[in-house]
C-alpha cells in the first residue's frame, strides 16, 4: 500500500501595485505501508515541506516504522504508529539556520465515517529528539470531509502544533484553521 500526499497554500492581500504575503506553506508526503502480520505493518516514509509563518524555508525528512491497527470496523479505523526519522530543516534567519536532528516519532489515527458523504480524520504526532527527549514537538491534525460527489469534497481542518524548543525566534505554538476544497483524481 502506498500513498502520496501534496499540499500547497498561498494567500495574500493585493493593494493595487503591492502584494502581502499572510499565508506559504506546502508539503510532498509519501508513505508505503506494508503487512507483516494479521494488524501490524513496517512503514516507510518521506517528506518534503516549508513553512513561512514558522520561518522553516525547506525540511526534508525520511523515516521507518512500525503501525498497528487498533479498532478495523466499516465506519471506524484508527492506528498507533511508532518509529524514527531524520529531518534537516533549514530556517529563515541567519543564527541557527540549520538543523540536523534524529527524532523518535509515535502518531495516534482515528477516521470515523459518520455516514456515506461524512468523515472525520485526527492524527495526533509525538516527535522528541532521540539526543534530548525534552526537545519535543507535538502536532494534531483534525479534518472534516463533506463529500459532494465521487470527486468532490469540502474540507474543515484545525492543526496545532506545540515545539517546546524552537529554532531561532519561532513560536513556541501555533493554532491554523483552514477551509478548502478537495478534488480526488
Amino acid at each position: 500500500h502506498a500513498f502520496l500526499v501534496l499540499n500547497y497554500q498561498n494567500g495574500f492581500i493585493s493593494d493595487n501595485a503591492k502584494k502581502e504575503v499572510f499565508l506559504n506553506r506546502g508539503f510532498a508526503h509519501l508513505r508505503f505501508t506494508k503487512t507483516i502480520y494479521s494488524k501490524l505493518e513496517i512503514e516507510l516514509f518521506f517528506q518534503v515541506g516549508f513553512n513561512d509563518f514558522i520561518l522553516i524555508k525547506d525540511r526534508r525528512l525520511f523515516g521507518s516504522g512500525i503501525r498497528k491497527s487498533i479498532i478495523k470496523k466499516e465506519n471506524l479505523k484508527s492506528y498507533i504508529g511508532l518509529g524514527m526519522m531524520r529531518e534537516l530543516e533549514k530556517y529563515d534567519f541567519i543564527e541557527n539556520s540549520s538543523e540536523l536532528l534524529t527524532r523518535q516519532t509515535s502518531y495516534s489515527t482515528i477516521t470515523y465515517l459518520v455516514n456515506n458523504n461524512i468523515s472525520f480524520n485526527s492524527i495526533l504526532y509525538f516527535q522528541p529528539s532521540v539526543n534530548d527527549v525534552f526537545d519535543f514537538r507535538l502536532l494534531s491534525e483534525n479534518e472534516m470531509h463533506f463529500k459532494i460527489n465521487d470527486k468532490f469534497s469540502i474540507t474543515m481542518s484545525i492543526d496545532y502544533r506545540y515545539d517546546n524548543e524552537p529554532h531561532g525566534n519561532s513560536k513556541k505554538s501555533y493554532l491554523q484553521i483552514n477551509n478548502g476544497f478537495e478534488f480526488d483524481l
